[in-house]
């Protein structure tokens, strides 16, 4: 590492639970809570088109699953949507509102959510 180089060693590797990769910790699922172990669809990513599509399928009776890494739906465009309390710019106010109401619908749909999930492969069970 050269003398200009005042970032450190970083040891190479992926990121575990105990790691500092968000600034907040996604919640243990509720006691209780218990997700099936077969669904019609799975929706990755609950940003505003994953949770459209998870919305839709459950509305046609479709048993569907949507997760996400992050601790509650809204992605990087409605990034805490749901803890949003309406102070937003006149600008941004009619957006957020959008934003809201889809959260809302998909908290509505009966589709099973799951938090603080990450995917790392997918298989086909044949």
């Amino acid at each position: 590492m050269s003398d200009g180089d005042r970032r450190g060693g970083i040891a190479p590797g992926l990121h575990g639970p105990g790691s500092t990769r968000h600034a907040y910790r996604a919640p243990a699922r509720p006691a209780g809570a218990r997700l099936s172990d077969s669904y019609d669809y799975l929706v990755i990513g609950a940003g505003p088109a994953g949770m459209a599509a998870a919305t839709t399928a459950a509305r046609l009776g479709a048993s569907t699953l949507l997760v996400d890494e992050q601790p509650a739906p809204g992605g990087q465009v409605y990034r805490g949507i749901e803890r949003s309390d309406g102070s937003a710019s006149a600008v941004f106010a009619e957006e957020r509102l959008r934003g809201a109401a889809l959260a809302a619908e998909f908290r509505a749909s009966g589709a099973a959510y799951d938090p603080g999930t990450q995917v790392w492969q997918l298989e086909r069970d044949c």
